[in-house]
Parts: structure tokens; sequence; C-alpha cells
């Protein structure tokens, strides 16, 4: 890298954290307005049963950042809860990526599919060109991956 170059990130990455969508698409959905309730709904009861306050405390933020950004304040793409539910999306999914290993037990298998959706369903949600498509791949990204982690331990799988 050359002296005063920074780190390039790819426009609409995961890591982009000033992308601001197709303004046409990006809309107040009830879908994705409740799918992002459920990081607190579903992460919530079980990190507190493993006495994770923590992780508790991380997934009430989420779902508070993740419903201001993607259902309040949905159609300004400008608004910094945006930036902010990105920065903040980025520390869950690291955090629940460690802690569905070590904390959860889930197999590093498990684990990394689980990952690899929840990327192939971010980019999807990113990559979609009318409303309905992007509402859906949008509550998909918030709803699959928490429903793949935290319903082995709700029905007492072990995977």
């Amino acid at each position: 890298m050359a002296p005063g170059k920074g780190v390039v990130v790819a426009a609409g990455s995961m890591f982009d954290l000033t992308y601001d969508g197709s303004r046409c698409i990006w809309h107040r959905s009830i879908p994705v307005g409740a799918s992002c309730l459920l990081f607190a709904v579903l992460g919530c009861p079980v990190f507190w049963s493993y006495g994770s306050v923590s992780m508790t405390a991380l997934m009430l933020i989420t779902s508070i950042c993740s419903f201001y950004a993607d259902y309040l304040h949905i159609e300004d793409p400008d608004h910094v809860a945006h930036q902010i539910d990105r920065v903040v999306a980025n520390v869950t999914v690291v955090a629940l990526s460690y802690n569905s290993l070590f904390l959860l037990g889930l197999s590093f298998a498990y684990c990394t599919f689980t990952l690899v959706t929840a990327v192939m369903l971010f980019l999807l949600s990113r990559s979609r060109k009318d409303q309905r498509a992007w509402a859906l791949c949008h509550t998909l990204w918030h709803a699959v991956p928490l429903l793949m982690i935290f319903s082995p331990g709700l029905v007492g799988i072990q995977l």
C-alpha cells in the first residue's frame, strides 16, 4: 500500500460503513422492522440464561440500533442511524460468531455455515433492485442466522 493511502473498501460491501443504498428501494417495511427485534427476542433470553450480561446487552443494543436505522429512519439513507447500525452490526457478527462457538457450544462447522449464510443473505439484500425483494432479503438477513444460532439451544439439539 502506498504511503497516504488507506484501506480500500468495496462500495456496498459488508464493511462499507458509508453505503447509502439505493434510495428508491429502501422503504419502511413491517417484516424488516419486526426482524430487527429478533436480536432481543431470541438473543437476550438465551444469553441471559448462560449468565452473559454483556451479550444480553449487546443483543438489546443491536435490536434498538437495527430498528432505529432499518425501520424508523430507513427512508433517509444519510441519517447517522445507518452508520451506527453498521458499526454495531459488525461488532454483533463477530461477537455472535465467537459466542456461538465458545459459549453456546455449537460446532465449528455449524458456526461457519451460519456465518457464510449470514454474509450471503446480507450481500443478497444489498444487491436487490426492487422494494419487495429488498424487504424479503433484509428480513432474511436478520432472521435466518439468528434462528440458526438460537434454535438448536432452544430445542435442546446439540450441533
